[in-house]
């Protein structure tokens, strides 16, 4: 099974992705902040991780950067719904995840079938490596 470690503060949010990840019939672990996550990911066999942005503590650009130090090879998806009206401020932090990392983004509010599409997007560049290392 797929371990998929949800670090996101919004426990609405939390619920709404692991009750979608687990019908898809992935395994989601939840953490509250980037500490947690970060404790999580280093005690289990994590295949990817969702991260919020902007959460207390610890946020998702110093969690994204973190892991990617520690663990190069980590799967990261990105996600924020921080808006300021007149700037996009959720896009900009976004550019950051992924400059630092993170291989998908997505802005709050999405469709839960974006969120399932980047995760099997995600997911699939292993897959894909694996069948061209055998090759």
């Amino acid at each position: 099974m797929v371990n998929i470690l949800i670090i996101e503060d919004d426990k609405t949010m939390q619920f709404m992705l692991e009750e979608k990840l687990k019908l898809e019939g992935f395994n989601p672990i939840i953490a509250v902040n980037g500490f947690q996550g970060i404790d999580f990911f280093e005690s289990g066999n994590i295949d990817l991780v969702i991260t919020d942005i902007f959460m207390p503590q610890k946020d998702g650009i110093e969690t994204i950067l973190e892991l990617k130090k520690r663990y190069p090879d980590v799967k990261i998806i990105a996600i924020t719904g921080a808006y300021s009206k007149g700037s996009d401020i959720s896009q900009n932090y976004l550019e950051m995840a992924a400059y630092f990392g993170a291989q998908k983004t997505l802005v709050k509010p999405f469709e839960l079938k974006e969120l399932v599409s980047a995760v099997n997007e995600v997911l699939s560049i292993d897959l894909q490596k694996e069948k061209l290392d055998i090759l």
